[in-house]
C-alpha cells in the first residue's frame, strides 16, 4: 500500500509529538517512583501540606477533598476545591506533599487568574471527552485495519499534547508559585531549593504525558472497581 508524502509528514509530526508526551510521562513517573521511597521529615500528609499552603496564602474558602474516581489530584477552579487520590491525601512521602503541594498552587495561582488560565482551564474541561474520542478512532483502526483511522486517533492524542505545550508556561509558574510559598512556610530549605525546584518542573511537564497519565489512571480506577 502506498501512501502520498503529505501522509508521510503527518505521520512522522504526530509520532514525534507523541514521544515527547511520552518522554515527559517517563520523566514523571520515574521522579514519583523515586520519591515514594522517601518519607517527609516533617512527619505530615498531602492534605496537611495542602492545608498549611492555603491557610499561608489565605484562601480559606478553598477546600481539600479525597476523591476516589477518575481525573484525582487536580484543582477544581469552578468549585474552588482540591481534589487529592486516596493515596496522597493520607500519604506521607515526599512524593505524596510535592503534588499536594503543586495542586495548592494551582489554587494560589487561580486567585490572581489572569485570561491565559482562565481559557486553558475551561478548554481542559473537555480533555477527557477528546482523549475518548482518539481512543474509539483508534480502537475503530484495529477493527477496520485502515492506517488513516490510526493517524486521525493518534492526531487528536496528540492534539491534546500540543495544547499543552503551548500552555506549558502556566505549569511552569505553578512551579514556581509552589516552590516560593514552600520556602516560605520553611517546609524546603534553602540547600533543597535546587533539589526540590527540578522535581516541580519535571511535576509541570506532566500534563504534557497527559494522554499516558490518563489511561494509567484509567487502568487503576477500574482495578480498584474490581476490588
Amino acid at each position: 500500500m502506498r501512501y502520498d508524502m503529505d501522509t508521510i509528514l503527518t505521520g512522522a509530526f504526530i509520532l514525534v509529538v507523541m514521544l515527547i508526551s511520552l518522554h515527559s510521562f517517563l520523566s514523571y513517573l520515574m521522579m514519583w517512583h523515586r520519591l515514594s521511597k522517601e518519607k517527609s521529615k516533617q512527619n505530615i500528609t498531602g492534605c496537611e501540606i495542602a492545608h498549611e499552603l492555603l491557610e499561608h496564602a489565605h484562601l480559606s474558602r478553598v477546600y481539600v477533598v479525597e476523591t476516589k474516581g477518575l481525573l484525582r489530584n487536580y484543582y477544581d477552579a469552578n468549585r474552588k476545591v482540591i481534589r487529592l487520590s486516596s493515596k496522597v491525601f493520607n500519604g506521607d512521602t515526599s512524593a505524596c506533599l510535592l503534588l499536594a503541594s503543586y495542586v495548592a498552587a494551582h489554587a494560589i495561582q487561580d486567585k490572581k487568574a489572569n485570561t491565559s488560565l482562565k481559557i486553558r482551564d475551561k478548554v481542559e474541561v473537555v480533555m477527557p471527552i477528546i482523549a475518548g474520542l482518539g481512543v474509539l478512532a483508534f480502537l475503530a483502526s484495529l477493527f477496520t485495519m485502515n492506517l488513516y483511522y490510526c493517524l486521525l486517533s493518534l492526531g487528536i492524542l496528540a492534539c491534546i499534547t500540543i495544547f499543552y505545550g503551548i500552555t506549558w508556561y502556566l505549569e511552569k509558574e505553578t512551579a514556581q508559585i509552589a516552590l516560593a510559598h514552600l520556602m516560605e512556610i520553611e517546609w524546603v530549605k534553602e540547600g533543597e531549593k535546587e533539589k526540590i525546584q527540578k522535581d516541580l518542573e519535571t511535576l509541570s511537564l506532566a500534563r504534557l504525558g497527559y494522554v499516558f497519565l490518563l489511561f494509567v489512571e484509567i487502568f487503576e480506577y477500574l482495578f480498584q472497581k474490581e476490588d
